[in-house]
């Protein structure tokens, strides 16, 4: 299984093992393909939003007006990284 980005997860059980196995590795298929591309789009989002509060580096040119926002801030915000696990 294969996100976006590149992001793999291997699923032996997948095609071996009883039904109901093979049923969870399905879900399991779906759920990582979703979640781990939302993972990939969130983690660019950020990047990009540090490089322009950080440098000021307009990395975004079709949103100009919200750069300018994000250039008032600049050196008086952080980006936290929050971790919402099972």
């Amino acid at each position: 299984i294969e996100t976006l980005m590149g992001r793999r997860r291997f699923l032996s059980k997948i095609t071996a093992g009883n039904s109901r196995e093979k049923a969870q590795a399905q879900r399991q298929a779906v759920n990582s393909i979703c979640q781990g591309s939302a993972a990939d789009i969130i983690k660019v989002a950020m990047l990009k939003v540090h490089s322009v509060i950080t440098n000021g580096s307009n990395t975004v040119d079709s949103m100009d007006g919200l750069m300018q926002n994000f250039s008032q801030i600049r050196g008086r915000c952080h980006l936290l990284l929050q971790f919402v696990g099972a």
